[in-house]
């Protein structure tokens, strides 16, 4: 249940940044043109009771996000035509390193064969919606991935 607001506290979040870009955009546009926009929300969840670490390394960059037990972390990107936010997500990130509480650690490449690869996007619950504001068409993707006990267990303990 808690999930289920949560989710829609980001949808709100999600819908506020679309609005403010249709906004933005529309007004440079005539009638005539139709504007597309894709708004990508890739939620993360940690049911665990442990924190978590998530280290993505890019070829120009690296970033860390940290959850804490029963945490949720949201991301979204927002494409335009001819604009794009990257964030630097995890999803598509050229390697991913998960940390649980300093002790244990799984790593994940773009090659790494696993239903729990978390660069995947195959391995994330997927949801669609879309809706036209005036002249804009505007679809909305979620992605969600789930950090469970299974993947605490499975990560390999530091020496």
């Amino acid at each position: 249940m808690i999930q289920k607001i949560n989710w829609m506290q980001h949808l709100a979040i999600g819908f506020m940044i679309s609005t403010a870009l249709v906004f933005q955009t529309s007004c440079s546009k005539t009638e005539e043109q139709t504007e597309y926009i894709i708004i990508a929300g890739y939620v993360y969840f940690n049911t665990t009771q442990h924190y978590i670490s998530i280290t993505t390394y890019n070829w120009d960059r690296d970033s860390t996000y940290i959850m804490f037990p029963s945490d949720t972390l949201l991301m979204i990107e927002s494409v335009s035509i001819g604009n794009s936010y990257n964030n630097y997500l995890i999803a598509g990130a050229d390697s991913v390193r998960i940390v649980f509480d300093y002790s244990r650690s799984l790593l994940f490449t773009s090659d790494s064969i696993s239903l729990r690869n978390i660069i995947k996007l195959a391995n994330y619950d997927y949801d669609y919606a879309y809706e036209y504001i005036g002249g804009t068409r505007t679809d909305y993707h979620k992605y969600a991935f789930e950090f469970t006990e299974e993947d605490y267990q499975n990560a390999i303990v530091h020496e």
